[in-house]
Order: C-alpha cells, then structure tokens, then sequence
C-alpha cells in the first residue's frame, strides 16, 4: 500500500521543480516508505514537463495537466487528492526544497500522537545566502511567532480547545500552508478545499479547528522556501492582507514593538529600525490599496449583480 502521495502543482517551474524531485527522490530512496509522487501542470510555457519527465525512470511518478485557466489553488489540489492512492497525502510547492531528510518519520510520529490530528504543516526557512532585508524580516516573523507555544519538541498544536491561548488571532489559530503540509488522506477525501484565488489551506485550518479536529505545526520538519522578488512580496501581500481582513474577518496589528525587540536582541538578523521603517511604510501602502480595492468590489458588486459571484469564488 502507497503511505505517501505527493502532490505538486506546477506551472513554469523549471528553475526549481528539478531540485525538489531530486531531493524527493534521495528522501524516499533512502527510506522504506512507499510513495506516489502526482505532477499537476497548467500549461507551463517553459521546460517544466521536460525537467520532470526526466524523473520518470526513478520516481513513481505521474503527470497530469490542466488548462491555466482552469488552475485554482483549491480545486486544483482537490482534483489531486482525487488522484491519489496514499495513507497521507504531502503537498509541496514547486518552489520548496526540504531541508532534513528526517521529516517523514516525524509527521508519521505526529499524526500517530492522536486520531483527531488530520494536518501537519512545517517550517519554511529561507536559504542561507538570503539578503535580510524587510523581505527577510516578514518571513522571519511570522514563524518566529510560533516558537512561544512550542512543546518540548518544537511543535504546536491547533484545536478548539486551547485555541483561547492564541489572544482570537484567528490567522495563528487557522494557519496551515499548503507550501509543505501533510494531511490525512481520509480527511481530505471527506472534507474538500474551498474553490477560492488564495487561502485554501488557511480555510481548511479553519475548518479543522471548527469541526473538532486538531493540526500541528512542527517546526523539525523544514523546507527552503522564499521569494526574493519584491513585486511577487507586493502582490502576494495585497491578496493576504485581503484575505485576512475580509475573509478571516481578523482586525489588523502591527506588533511594533514585539519586533523591535526581536530585532534589538537577535544580532543575526543584521538589520536596523531603518529597514523596520522601509517595511511599514510599504504595510501601510499595502493597507491603503487593499482598502480601495474593497470599494472597487463593492462597486462592481452594486453595478453588476453578476460580479458578485465572481467575488465570492476569488476572494470570499
């Protein structure tokens, strides 16, 4: 019986697909677990298919494609789950490298600590050569903020009963990333992702909390994942913050001084209150066209009734 199924979407990946499945096969290689690993490609332009088909021979591989058009970050990992054969099903982006070897025999241990634990999400670090500039600070933040409600292992578990230890952060409580998670594929197969533009994997938490299941952060299991473009940081933040304000519905915090004092305290990050104010001038840009982009939608929605629908599917 196939333990693991491995689930990576795929569009013009070829600097970095060829990385992970390299990585992927050394990890499963040198274990005894038995796996499957599922390529869905939306019509990459570039030599994504042609990288991964040259695993064909040495990964238990299969490949899907899909139009671009038809690609939605919850339909699309829906209709891998519907592929898969696996006990668990293990989503990757294109772009994640795993860091340890170890993680598979860590997220087996998680998952068997309890039957109500159906998701397991890890650690995303940025490489080592990485500039730490505000980029690098948001990135370092948001998982630095983990580390107070860590076990002695280094992991943190999500349920509705200690979800009043998170202070109603509703996106510390619902976090989840689909970047490197591992859920239960009998959960999965039962409770599917939403047909949403962003924030599947932040609603499935949501979910999980909600229906009295629990999920567990488990910072020894790493991936190098981040992105150094600022204009895929602009974009993607506008569509976070949106999300967090208007779906999650989680009244926005700054935190100022919390990271300052990480910042003081921590000489690794090399940066200064210089930088620090770089990134909330740039948070408050971002603030203000998230705010005019809900009036536009609020518009469109009262000019065309039609227009409504389409906002639900992206972004409700």
């Amino acid at each position: 019986m196939i333990l693991f199924s491995v689930i990576i979407p795929t569009f013009n990946g070829e600097k970095t697909i060829g990385v992970l499945l390299k990585k992927l096969r050394q990890i499963f290689y040198s274990s005894s677990y038995k796996y499957e690993v599922i390529i869905i490609d939306s019509e990459s332009k570039d030599k994504t298919l042609e990288v991964v088909k040259k695993f064909n021979r040495i990964l238990n591989l299969r490949i899907f494609t899909i139009k671009k058009n038809e690609f939605n970050h919850g339909l699309t990992r829906n209709l891998g789950v519907s592929l898969s054969k696996g006990e668990y099903i293990l989503f990757f982006s294109q772009d994640a490298v795993p860091v340890n070897n170890n993680f598979l025999d860590y997220l087996i241990s998680d998952f068997k600590e309890d039957d109500k634990i159906v998701a397991v999400f890890g650690k995303e670090i940025a490489p080592p050569n990485v500039k730490k500039n505000f980029l690098f600070l948001e990135h370092y933040f948001w998982f630095k903020r983990y580390e107070e409600y860590f076990d002695k292992k280094g992991r943190v578990t999500f349920s509705a009963e200690n979800s009043y230890l998170f202070n109603e952060e509703k996106m510390l409580l619902y976090s989840l990333s689909n970047v490197f998670c591992c859920y239960k594929a009998s959960f999965l197969k039962r409770e599917s992702f939403r047909e949403i533009y962003i924030g599947e994997d932040i609603l499935m938490g949501q979910q999980i909390i909600e229906k009295g299941y629990k999920k567990i952060y488990d910072s020894r299991c790493k991936v190098y994942h981040f992105h150094t473009k600022f204009t895929d940081y602009f974009i993607r933040s506008i569509n976070d913050l949106y999300f967090r304000l208007y779906v999650i519905k989680e009244p926005l915090k700054l935190k100022l001084k919390n990271k300052l004092r990480i910042i003081t305290k921590e000489n690794s990050l090399n940066t200064n209150f210089f930088e620090l104010i770089i990134f909330y001038l740039i948070k408050a840009l971002i603030f203000v066209i998230v705010l005019l982009t809900r009036l536009k939608h609020h518009v469109l929605v009262f000019l065309n009734k039609k227009y409504k629908m389409y906002l639900i599917k992206k972004y409700i």
